[in-house]
């Protein structure tokens, strides 16, 4: 039974940055909201990013200390934070398929079989769901660093 729904990660609907490195900070953080806005998962492969996830805070903090009264704030505040949900492939195909591997398993536990129940739960180790929480409890954490950075940022602003 195949269980794992194959997506394609590697969609580069926005072009990464030019050979010479000079790339506008406002380039980085248009071309960064408009993956955002294609992409609505709670999760993605860091292969969506338009740039490295660390360019991107960068300009995002920057725009950020330079233009505090921007139209675009709460945007780009919730950018920096959701930057954290680009992941790796790897941790990316890890808990898509932990995630796909948990819904077939709860139609087959569904039938009420032992058998089927023990089929379900050998389905879920097989995944490897405890690296599969391991990567969202870290995507958690990082998320709430950077929400401490941009408290910190609206400290400096405000002193």
């Amino acid at each position: 039974m195949d269980f794992i729904r194959c997506n394609n990660a590697t969609d580069r609907s926005v072009s990464r940055p030019d050979p010479s490195g000079e790339t506008s900070r406002s380039h980085i953080i248009s071309a960064y909201l408009q993956v955002l806005e294609k992409h609505k998962t709670p999760l993605a492969a860091d292969l969506m990013l338009p740039f490295p996830k660390e360019q991107i805070a960068q300009a995002i903090l920057s725009e950020l200390a330079e233009n505090p009264d921007s139209d675009l704030r709460k945007q780009l505040e919730i950018g920096y934070v959701l930057l954290e949900s680009f992941v790796s492939y790897e941790e990316y195909r890890l808990v898509e398929d932990f995630k796909n591997a948990s819904f077939c398993a709860e139609r087959i536990a569904h039938s009420r079989n032992p058998s089927s129940i023990l089929k379900s739960a050998r389905l879920l180790k097989r995944v490897w769901g405890e690296r599969a929480v391991k990567v969202q409890e870290r995507i958690h954490e990082r998320m709430q660093k950077r929400q401490l950075d941009l408290l910190e940022l609206r400290k400096v602003e405000a002193a």
